[in-house]
């Protein structure tokens, strides 16, 4: 059974040439996989529905606007859209369904059995948004969007792991009561957005739901693997969850501009195999990668290559 990846052209929609965030990103992807074995699916557009379970009717409504009035009118929705960091264009909307819908296509496509596990190009990206927040690059936040999809089609246990150099404040704070939704985050600290502590592991029901594990810069492939091994792969097992969704930002790759965790390409590929296998073990090899960041165009499309790779053989 072969190993999906999830592409389409709307994802091109929302595209600033002079942003590290740019349609770039997922072209380059897209050259270096043509000669791997994939079923490529195209992603459909989520719905209001299916997005409002995770974001706000408000936030949802400001986000369909036209963008001129997106971009004038001062609200608490996109602080950082007027410094730049989260620009919004006429095509921005339309981006953002396809981005969060090519993750539904996905767990879609696993639930019925057309592959095991599945790769969603998901562009923008997403664990930074909040539930009525735009930040970092994210509109909608794809993987908490994911989660309680795969919840309504009865996967009730989700863990999600965020290996994205940047803590996924948005994916965390919208999970931070659950005990039905794990969140775990590997990534850089100090750096943007400044969450992610380590005593930052939920709150109520969800109370050690979350762990966060902030990493120092020059961490290197051995010890993130080393970390896999004993902090991760552990905490999965004793979630023991019904699907596994990452978040797979690559910007921990040594030649990211935005990180500084020097990570290699091969090192993704071996988390990758070790997340396969939890995956094997847990819920019949459910696992649903989801790109968040990465932005050296070389070495993002050679880490998603590893990537997809070690999920196909």
């Amino acid at each position: 059974m072969k190993t999906a990846i999830i592409y389409s052209e709307e994802h091109r929609l929302h595209d600033d040439s002079s942003q590290p965030e740019n349609a770039l990103r997922v072209e380059s992807i897209m050259k270096a996989v043509e000669g791997l074995p994939l079923l490529h699916l195209p992603a459909r557009k989520a719905t209001k529905d299916e997005i409002i379970k995770v974001h706000s009717i408000e936030f949802y409504d400001y986000l369909s606007m036209p963008a001129f009035e997106v971009i004038g009118e001062m609200t608490r929705f996109n602080p950082e859209v007027y410094s730049g960091d989260t620009y919004f264009t006429d095509g921005t909307f339309e981006a953002a369904l396809f981005s969060a819908g090519s993750v539904l296509t996905a767990i879609d496509a696993v639930i019925e059995g057309k592959t095991k596990n599945a790769f969603a190009l998901s562009r923008p990206p997403g664990h930074h948004a909040e539930k009525e927040e735009a930040r970092g690059f994210c509109f909608f936040n794809n993987a908490a969007i994911g989660a309680r999809y795969a919840q309504n089609k009865g996967l009730s246990k989700v863990f999600i792991l965020d290996f994205d150099v940047h803590h996924g404040n948005g994916t965390q704070h919208i999970f931070y009561e659950d005990n039905n939704v794990f969140y775990c985050s590997t990534h850089q600290w100090p750096l943007y957005p400044g969450t992610g502590k380590k005593d930052e592991t939920g709150e109520g029901k969800g109370k050690g739901f979350t762990l966060n594990i902030p990493l120092k810069a020059c961490t290197g492939s051995a010890r993130y693997l080393g970390i896999m091994e004993e902090k991760i792969i552990p905490a999965i097992d004793n979630f023991k969850p019904d699907i596994l969704l990452i978040s797979a930002g690559f910007d921990a790759h040594r030649d990211d501009p935005l990180g500084g965790l020097e990570l290699d390409e091969q090192c993704y590929g071996k988390i990758a195999e070790m997340l396969k296998k939890a995956a094997e073990k847990h819920c019949n090899g459910k696992i649903i990668f989801a790109l968040e960041g990465g932005y050296n165009l070389d070495s993002l499309s050679k880490s998603v290559l590893e990537v997809l790779k070690a999920l196909a053989v």
